[in-house]
């Protein structure tokens, strides 16, 4: 059961992470509105609520889904997204294109509170999917609240201290 709903929960994150990417993203002139990208972005969202009414615990509202784009900071390419969804448990997932990590490193990631005291947690370390992706879900009964800065690092040892800082971004 627990599987299932976590399996739900990242169908529904997958697809907002899509319909936030396909709007985000597109380079047309927004001055004039397309009717066909409203009607897309309307079957986008309610698909992704008929999901949750379907599979989800009651209640949820995707209002409490925060959404970072994780940008590089080391000067190279790497680019990512994080999301955090509140809703009486915290889910977290990353997906980031990431060059292969040096030698035995491994891609952890990171939920930081940066006020009124610099406090982070892990939130576990980064797989490679099939697809070449670096991905990571992340679910806790602490909801964390105000930690909305997502991080990715390139660890040497998997602890609880960041190392070197690659990808990140403000969940907003």
């Amino acid at each position: 059961m627990k599987q299932t709903t976590l399996i739900s929960i990242s169908v529904v994150v997958i697809l907002f992470i899509a319909y936030f990417s396909f709007n985000s993203y597109s380079k047309k002139d927004n001055s004039t509105p397309d009717t066909k990208d409203s009607n897309l972005s309307l079957i986008v969202q309610n698909d992704v609520e008929k999901e949750v009414d379907n599979n989800l615990s009651p209640g949820l509202e995707l209002n409490n889904m925060l959404v970072a784009e994780l940008v590089d900071v080391t000067g190279g390419d790497s680019t990512g997204s994080g999301t955090i969804l509140r809703n009486n448990k915290l889910l977290h997932q990353i997906k980031a294109n990431l060059p292969d990590p040096t030698g035995s490193n491994v891609y952890e990631g990171w939920l930081v509170k940066k006020q009124p005291k610099l406090m982070f947690i892990s939130t576990g370390v980064l797989q490679k999917s099939e697809k070449g992706m670096y991905t990571l879900i992340f679910e806790s009964d602490n909801l964390y609240e105000d930690y909305d800065f997502v991080v990715v690092t390139e660890e040497t040892v998997v602890d609880k201290t960041p190392e070197i800082h690659i990808i990140e971004g403000i969940a907003r």
